[in-house]
């Protein structure tokens, strides 16, 4: 097989007149011959003819020779079914409706890159052959060979109410890969096995487990106060994060080094409306700066600065939104229940 495909090209290049090597190149691209394509590329003086006999067909075929060498760049590389994921993005943008490949037959239903595959790669390893079926989300690998159908529910559909989905094979095989990535996406809310389907479903997975862990060590530690440990019942993860952040940075929590590095590397992976400690004092600064300015030339105000200059702090406080510290005599805002409007 591979030395017709090198008889194809060579065909082409040993044709005599560049009217005669394009005709024999556009049968050959046709096909989806990918050593033609490259052919064809790289004959400078075919591609300046076909360019003045018709450019818009010249540009037509020469998107097609990208397409089918690009193609068979891509399937050359280091795949197994760990980088699968990565591939299904890489054919998604490659095999889809009205793209080149398309024209060709190899799309818009994925499935018709595994002949052309056969055909034009037939040394492909093995690990890229189980990489490749995986990437274009084949049914018979993602739902299994038992089955023709799968009932779907997403965020408020499901089939129990009757507002969800039933998928059939035929249907499923008739959509590209971004559109079975799609659904799978949706699906994935649901079924945490089709997680696989998704390096960043995996990673916040894993990411998630390795919170929780660490959560559940620090509440069992004994090292919270039963006010800190009254504040994280019945919060979800990230809040719960949130607030061990803010023990953490507001007081001495007797607890290991390594679970105080595990919370904080959780807390990085979450959105930054966290106050870090020099963020908290810059905050009351400007607070005691601007709350001074409001106060001075009003009655109240006024007696109050005759006392002494105003203190306010940001800082945790224990489920309150605001104390009072006797020793230092400041006023003390929640730091958590700022980040939380900081959040919204």
């Amino acid at each position: 097989m591979g030395l017709l495909l090198l008889c194809s090209a060579a065909m082409a290049q040993q044709a005599k007149t560049p009217a005669q090597r394009l005709a024999a190149f556009e049968i050959s691209i046709a096909t989806g011959d990918p050593v033609a394509a490259a052919a064809f590329l790289k004959d400078g003086e075919v591609l300046t003819f076909a360019e003045a006999a018709s450019f818009a067909k010249a540009a037509d075929l020469k998107s097609k020779a990208e397409a089918l060498k690009d193609l068979k760049d891509l399937l050359k590389m280091d795949w197994d079914a760990d980088k699968a994921n990565k591939l299904s993005q890489a054919l998604a943008i490659r095999i889809d409706t009205d793209k080149p490949l398309s024209k060709l037959g190899i799309g818009p239903a994925p499935e018709k890159l595994l002949p052309w595959a056969a055909r034009f790669l037939p040394a492909m390893p093995a690990d890229t052959k189980t990489a490749v079926k995986k990437a274009i989300r084949q049914w018979e690998v993602v739902f299994g060979t038992i089955t023709v159908t799968r009932q779907m529910s997403w965020d408020q559909a499901s089939m129990r109410d009757g507002t969800g989905l039933t998928i059939n094979k035929a249907d499923w095989e008739a959509w590209t890969i971004r559109e079975r990535n799609a659904v799978l996406g949706k699906m994935m809310a649901k079924d945490n096995t089709l997680s696989i389907y998704s390096d960043e479903a995996l990673t916040t997975g894993q990411n998630a487990m390795t919170a929780q862990t660490a959560v559940s060590a620090v509440k069992a530690s004994g090292a919270l106060t039963p006010a800190q440990l009254s504040q994280l019942t019945g919060k979800n993860l990230n809040d719960q994060l949130y607030l061990l952040g803010s023990f953490f940075d507001g007081s001495n929590v007797p607890v290991s080094a390594d679970l105080k590095m595990k919370i904080n590397a959780a807390r990085t992976s979450l959105p930054k409306e966290v106050l870090s400690t020099q963020q908290r004092d810059l905050l009351g600064t400007m607070l005691n700066t601007a709350v001074t300015t409001e106060l001075k030339g009003t009655k109240a105000g006024d007696k109050v600065l005759a006392e002494g200059p105003l203190k306010i702090a940001v800082k945790p406080c224990d489920g309150s939104y605001s104390r009072y510290d006797a020793k230092t005599g400041a006023i003390v805002l929640d730091s958590e229940t700022i980040q939380q409007y900081m959040r919204m």
